[in-house]
């Protein structure tokens, strides 16, 4: 009967060792594999945001493009790898022949270590890796963003400065939150009409001399210098809706405000880019930041 008893007891020690072992080890593969899962979203977060970034920074420019790598690396880290396209699925280039890209590309990647599970799984490390696309999308409708004052001319040349005409309501206190922050009395697409109004010139003239005073270089005389200087943030940069003869809506332009504060006059710099101190990469259009599908 003892060495029965003696026998179980020692089966029930062994097993209960087994199992603990076995719990040890499945703990510590679910802890590893919590901390890479954890690891890769943040790696994602930083590819998102390097990706955005970048796309922001893009103008048609060779200098653009150099931007866009040195503010993907600030968000995603410097050995993220930067990439650009011409559209989200096409073929990714990491210096690009053509300076009109629209798309960026960013991957990253680490390899995690894993010294609980290596024991069971012989792996050391396992590689985290994530990737992310973003790009200037065209956008038609607007809610919001467009310069209370149009350009009448349907093929408008980079360069070129221009005199507007006001189309907003004739109120004081629209004009000045036109002015300020594209604040608009009614949804506007391509193809509307937008009729010439009387502007309220002493309320969008204020408004007009506050907002270039609060760009970073508002003394720059046209866009190649603005540009070149690289001190904008953007703030003299307004979305100019361009009209025909019969103030019909063709599209968008980017116009930089002049020096003076003439809320009526500016240069035209090429297509407007939403959010961004530098013009869109595509030529012509309103454009704002969109996210492509993860590759």
């Amino acid at each position: 009967m003892k060495l029965r008893f003696r026998h179980r007891r020692g089966t029930i020690l062994i097993l209960t060792g087994l199992f603990l072992l076995a719990g040890v080890t499945v703990g510590g593969v679910a802890f590893d594999l919590s901390r890479f899962l954890l690891v890769s979203k943040g790696l994602r977060a930083k590819a998102e945001a390097g990706a955005t970034a970048a796309a922001l920074e893009l103008d048609g420019s060779a200098a653009g493009l150099e931007r866009a790598i040195s503010a993907a690396r600030d968000y995603a880290g410097p050995n993220a790898r930067v990439r650009f396209g011409n559209d989200a699925s096409g073929h990714w280039e990491d210096s690009p022949a053509t300076e009109g890209a629209l798309f960026a590309r960013v991957d990253v990647g680490v390899d995690v270590a894993m010294p609980l599970s290596s024991p069971a799984t012989g792996r050391r490390a396992l590689p985290a890796r994530a990737s992310a696309i973003a790009g200037q999308a065209a956008v038609d409708g607007w809610d919001s963003g467009l310069y209370p004052y149009a350009l009448e001319d349907a093929s408008p040349v980079v360069g070129q400065r221009y005199n507007l005409s006001y189309y907003e309501e004739p109120l004081a206190r629209t004009a000045r939150a036109g002015v300020l922050s594209g604040y608009q009395s009614a949804h506007r697409k391509l193809g509307d009409v937008l009729p010439a109004t009387a502007a309220p010139v002493g309320e969008a003239s204020l408004a007009a001399v506050e907002r270039v005073n609060q760009d970073s270089d508002a003394k720059s005389d046209g866009y190649a210098s603005y540009a070149a200087g690289g001190r904008g943030n953007g703030r003299r940069l307004v979305a100019v809706p361009v009209v025909d003869s019969d103030r019909k809506m063709t599209g968008v332009a980017a116009l930089l405000l002049a020096a003076d504060g003439t809320p009526d006059t500016g240069e035209v710099a090429g297509g407007f880019m939403q959010a961004s101190r530098w013009r869109a990469a595509a030529g012509t259009g309103f454009h704002a930041v969109r996210q492509g599908e993860r590759p």
